[in-house]
């Protein structure tokens, strides 16, 4: 939120706060406002260790940027971000946008969706911080809409316009969507889910804890209690199942993003839960899973389907989106 219209114009080389603020970690950078390539200083610090946004903020800047001079913010949420005050998704966290900016003598701090911070991140990436996941193997370019989709601590969906007049991100909350299983296995997780929590959304299935359900819905051991254990586990015959399904839950889910958003351009898949199973992604039955939709499955096969591979998309894209909307 900005203290005031006239203050909005940034100097030359000037530094912003980024922050990518999720369900377990926040993330924090210092970028330019003029070069999308210059950010500094990364830290991430478990959400648990402070109580607000304003806290952690503060410390970070004290260790980082102890002359001050930060006058921008901005800060990438899980949850929706179109209130002065944010409820972070997954996290004891919640702020006012306007206390926090007073709190650390900003002139501006504004907010936006992760997963829309995920967009503009993705529209700045270079060609190899991609891998493609069967389909047409070009990066999507020029102009059209395209889909993003990232499991993590939930499930994020967004959206890229690009036209003539520029780049446009679309937010969701699609990640709540009803999940729609397409085979009898996965029919008898839905019901293993629904005995739990009555109704079942996507959300429920593609991201860390929805693999952890997929695990323990198919008889997988309960002394499993993180992501980590399930992807790392080896010859468990059980994780490496849950991790095909997953797979292909979020094949079919990114083909109906395609279809909800028109992404004839193409779809990302964004988040490092996916790097621990891109040998899965890329070689078991994502795509496959992703084309088969029937009338339109000749439309989606047409469709490009990629990995994103950087780490810190949520900081990049904070950065752009800021720069955007001061006018860098």
């Amino acid at each position: 939120m900005p203290r005031a219209a006239a203050s909005l114009r940034h100097a030359p080389e000037e530094l912003a706060l980024v922050a990518d603020i999720g369900g377990t970690n926040a993330r924090f950078a210092l970028a330019s406002l003029d070069d999308p390539g210059h950010a500094i200083h990364e830290a991430r610090w478990p959400v648990e260790d402070f109580d607000s946004l304003a806290e952690a903020a503060d410390a970070y800047l004290k260790e980082k940027a102890p002359g001050g001079g930060i006058r921008f913010g901005m800060v990438a949420v899980a949850s929706p971000a179109n209130e002065d005050v944010i409820k972070v998704t997954n996290s004891a966290w919640h702020f006012s946008l306007e206390e926090t900016r007073r709190a650390l003598g900003f002139d501006a701090l504004y907010a936006i969706n992760d997963f829309a911070a995920n967009s503009w991140a993705i529209a700045e990436l270079g060609d190899r911080q991609f891998t493609a996941l069967g389909g047409p193997a070009k990066r999507p370019e020029g102009q059209g809409t395209f889909a993003v989709v990232g499991p993590g601590t939930g499930l994020g969906v967004g959206a890229i316009l690009r036209g003539g007049g520029g780049t446009a991100v679309i937010s969701s909350e699609g990640g709540h969507v009803d999940f729609a299983p397409v085979s009898d296995e996965e029919i008898q997780i839905l019901a293993w889910l629904r005995e739990r929590y009555h109704r079942v959304s996507y959300e429920r299935l593609l991201c860390g804890p929805g693999l952890l359900n997929i695990y323990h819905a198919i008889g997988g051991s309960e002394a499993v209690t993180t992501p980590e254990q399930v992807t790392g586990a080896g010859g468990d015959e059980l994780a490496a199942r849950a991790i095909r399904i997953f797979c292909e839950v979020l094949g079919s889910f990114a083909g109906n993003a395609a279809l909800t958003f028109g992404a004839w351009g193409g779809v990302y898949v964004a988040g490092n839960l996916l790097q621990a199973m891109r040998d899965e992604l890329v070689q078991g039955g994502f795509r496959t899973r992703f084309d088969d939709k029937g009338r339109f499955g000749k439309e989606l096969a047409k469709v490009p389907t990629l990995l994103v591979d950087e780490p810190a998309l949520g900081l990049i894209g904070a950065a752009a989106a800021l720069r955007h909307r001061v006018g860098g």
